[in-house]
């Protein structure tokens, strides 16, 4: 048997093969699709993965809602989400796409503090100032070059960073 430290390590990296692949199709179908379309591709090609995974592990017990205003704020998180995710991909590179979106930890970190009560040490707002300055240099406000559907995907990370925190 496969220890879970490895495993653990496969399937992270399986899924962020899978999200990459998924941005991917996304910005190549974006091109020629709109983007309702394209999001409903995404999410039923989720739920084709997802369902016989379901089925066969929890047998649907994993699904069973138990906080129904939970849930639908963070479903309502998550589609807003897909929406600028999309957006961004069909307006933006995919590589300066994805790396606004690199920007949710930084989010997840500030908002943690007045929706989790966390204590947020100074190393850690030097680690948040420091990735802020990052995404600043990628966007460069004022310069020629600046546009704006570089908000998206930093609308994208905010919205996922509040449902994970929320989560």
């Amino acid at each position: 048997m496969m220890p879970p430290v490895i495993r653990s390590l496969l399937l992270m990296t399986l899924g962020i093969a899978l999200l990459t692949a998924n941005d991917a199709a996304s910005k190549y179908l974006v091109q020629s699709y709109p983007v309702g379309q394209v999001i409903g591709l995404r999410q039923a090609a989720t739920l084709l993965v997802l369902i016989p995974y379901v089925m066969v592990f929890s047998r649907w017990r994993a699904v069973r809602v138990v906080d129904w205003p939970g849930q639908l704020t963070r479903g309502t998180l998550f589609i807003a989400g897909s929406v600028f995710i999309v957006l961004s991909l069909a307006e933006l590179p995919l590589a300066t796409a994805i790396t606004m979106l690199f920007a949710s930890p930084i989010f997840m970190v500030v908002l943690s503090a007045p929706l989790l009560g966390e204590r947020i040490g100074r190393h850690r707002w030097i680690a948040v100032i420091g990735g802020f300055a990052g995404v600043l240099i990628i966007l460069r406000p004022g310069a020629e070059s600046f546009q704006w559907a570089l908000l998206l995907p930093l609308l994208a990370a905010l919205v996922n960073a509040l449902r994970d925190v929320l989560t």
